[in-house]
């Protein structure tokens, strides 16, 4: 009788781990098929005839990822070229001539910003994203909703996927079971942007996004460190534009910007363009003029350039290289007659007056390296233009133009961008200055030059031959800077322009970043001092220094 009821026992608990097996595969199999079908997202375009985008090369099935892509230059990561085969990437490839693009770049966490930017910016867009292990194919499924439910996005913008060198991109799917889309319903209280997205399906799309933003603090990626460098150059090469806003996803454009800085090249304004003398003996070879116009030396008769020593003005004037390794003095003449102003008594033509139109006369190349192009089309290649950035509160509405803009920062809602966390390193803008000038005019014009000092890391507009990112900043810290740095080494001149800016969605308040922001703050410092050291063998010839 004791045996029986044992195993009466035994055979019920076994019936009832028989039952949890069979639900459990069961409830697998279930979630697999759900799993299958969103993934089956990305391939197949859904939502035709409910008024949404088709996928890109109809009929080809949807997106065709590649099985491959190449590895930057350290081997850590694998890079995705226009991951969605984006029409504009196409047309770009297909017909050079493209003038300016934007480029960007985010993490998963920050794609839900993007439309608002595709909004401002009105003209080709490229953005990296960064996808690391856990969020790849999160990372994919945004980009697919983006693509298929934001108006314009994908026409206008051209995606580069990264990721640690050890991820690939799962195999090609096939086609999942049929039925209807899992789409997230969209909770209003998630989406506390300042500019609202005004189309229901994209912000349905957004809505998973904006969860997303919930679950992570910027920069904060866990073991992973966030290649910001890597992306910035990443993005910028994606389309072959003449010209290259970089920025961050968090900011926008003043309106319009795009089409009046296309305005602004093709105009008389745009042909010339200032170049700022360097105080500090870094200024273009010939030393400004104090009524404003640069005056070049004739060669002397004998065949010599005139002693091209420093300049009692400050600035340092072409010379030949004495034969002992050093410049001659521009001072006293080795022969104890100092050099006048007026002409030579030996015949040779000294400095000129300035051209009566009012431009500066060519000078010669510095045999040195040191010159600066002179020509028109040669000064806008050395040319940052540069948008003061500003941050405003999270609750206020974007300002689209400078008007709007200067009646909020009188009130206190906008203020220079970095106020709290870096004073200086935004303060040579002079932003009471550019603040000040007038708004409106017709179109866009360079207010002022300013002289490149540490620690200023400003946002603009250059040509897409400027040297790139260097790579090696990850993280937080000294990654947009090192470029300002180098790019003022190479002799280029940051101009301000008067009616555009870039406008960051809220106050940067040191609490929202991440513990380790200090630590990394501190790694990055002391590459920063190498790198200092590296650009001195990489431009021997400048005599600027950062």
């Amino acid at each position: 009788m004791r045996l029986s009821l044992f195993q009466a026992v035994l055979g019920a608990l076994l019936l009832v781990a028989a039952l949890q097996l069979l639900y459990l595969a069961l409830l697998s199999g279930i979630h697999g098929r759900q799993q299958r079908r969103r993934y089956s997202q990305l391939f197949e375009a859904r939502g035709r005839g409910r008024g949404l985008e088709p996928g890109p090369e109809p009929g080809a099935g949807g997106w065709r990822l590649p099985a491959d892509a190449g590895l930057d230059a350290s081997g850590r990561y694998r890079l995705y070229r226009d991951v969605s085969r984006s029409p504009v990437a196409a047309r770009a490839a297909q017909s050079p001539g493209l003038e300016l693009s934007l480029a960007t770049h985010s993490s998963v966490h920050n794609l839900h910003q993007l439309p608002a930017l595709v909004r401002r910016w009105q003209g080709p867009l490229a953005v990296a994203v960064f996808a690391p292990a856990g969020e790849l194919l999160q990372a994919l499924l945004a980009l697919r909703r983006l693509e298929l439910y934001c108006p314009g996005l994908r026409d206008t913008v051209t995606f580069t996927l990264v990721t640690p060198s050890r991820l690939r991109l799962p195999p090609f799917p096939l086609p999942g079971p049929g039925g209807e889309e899992d789409e997230a319903h969209w909770d209003p209280g998630l989406d506390l942007d300042a500019e609202p997205e005004p189309h229901p399906p994209c912000r349905r799309a957004l809505a998973p996004l904006h969860r997303l933003r919930l679950q992570r603090r910027n920069y904060a990626l866990g073991n992973t460190s966030y290649p910001n460098n890597l992306l910035r150059n990443a993005a910028r090469e994606a389309l072959a534009s003449r010209y290259v806003l970089l920025i961050d996803m968090d900011m926008l454009p003043s309106g319009g910007l795009h089409s009046l800085f296309l305005e602004l090249m093709a105009s008389p304004r745009g042909a010339a363009l200032p170049q700022e003398p360097d105080p500090r003996g870094a200024a273009l070879p010939g030393g400004p003029d104090p009524r404003g116009a640069a005056l070049p030396q004739e060669p002397d008769p004998r065949g010599a350039a005139l002693p091209g020593g420093p300049d009692p003005r400050g600035a340092a004037l072409p010379g030949e290289p004495d034969p002992r390794g050093a410049a001659l003095p521009r001072g006293p003449d080795p022969r104890g007659a100092a050099l006048p102003r007026g002409p030579d008594p030996r015949g040779a033509a000294l400095p000129q007056e300035p051209d009566p139109r009012g431009a500066a006369l060519p000078q010669e190349p510095d045999p040195r390296g040191a010159a600066l192009p002179q020509e028109p089309a040669a000064a806008a290649d050395r040319t940052l233009f540069v948008l003061p950035a500003l941050e405003i509160r999270h609750s206020r509405r974007l300002p689209w133009d400078k008007a709007e803009l200067q009646r909020l920062y009188q009130v206190a809602e906008v203020r220079p961008f970095y106020s709290e966390l870096c004073p200086r390193c935004q303060a040579p803008t002079n932003y009471s200055r550019w603040i000040n000038l007038p708004a409106g005019g017709p179109g866009l014009r360079v207010a002022y030059t300013q002289r490149w000092t540490d620690p200023w890391e400003p946002f603009y507009i250059a040509r897409a031959t400027v040297p790139p990112y260097d790579q090696r900043f990850e993280q937080y810290g000294f990654n947009r800077i090192s470029q300002a740095c180098e790019l003022h080494v190479a002799g280029y001149t940051f101009a301000v322009l008067d009616n555009a800016f870039l406008i960051h969605k809220g106050f940067k308040l040191a609490s929202e970043f991440h513990p380790q922001k200090d630590e990394e703050n501190r790694r990055n410092r002391i590459l920063f001092r190498q790198f200092k050291q590296e650009l001195k063998l990489k431009y021997p010839d400048s005599p600027r220094r950062c």
